[in-house]
């Protein structure tokens, strides 16, 4: 699917699924939000998800297909979640998340790992 599409942060209407040729709307993704600024987005998990940022200490994970809140990652703040992005290393799935405010440059960067539980 990731070939075919694009997500974007629409100030005014939310995070959209593009499709990428021509310029039809796929999917929105609504993220809850006080202020409207613009949001990084990532694909994450083979782009079956797309993992966004808030401005309240927020990671949102959503399905791609049905557009649902799969998981929320709390990062422990309140503020604006600044960095997020997604990466596969040695097959184990990881979402990187960081934070601005007062103390840029000396952020911490949280490191999340998608957990796979096997039901017997």
């Amino acid at each position: 699917m990731k070939e075919d599409v694009v997500i974007l942060d629409n100030i005014s209407q939310g995070i959209v699924l593009y499709k990428l040729l021509g310029t039809e709307r796929l999917k929105t993704f609504g993220v809850p939000h006080s202020e409207h600024k613009s949001q990084n987005v990532a694909f994450h998990d083979g782009a079956s998800t797309v993992i966004c940022e808030s401005n309240h200490g927020k990671v949102y994970i959503f399905d791609c297909r049905t557009g649902k809140i799969n998981n929320t990652i709390h990062i422990g703040i309140k503020e604006w979640v600044q960095l997020i992005a997604s990466i596969e290393v040695a097959g184990i799935l990881l979402i990187l998340v960081g934070q601005s405010g007062e103390n840029i440059g000396q952020t911490k960067i949280q490191v999340w790992e998608k957990l796979s539980i096997t039901i017997a």
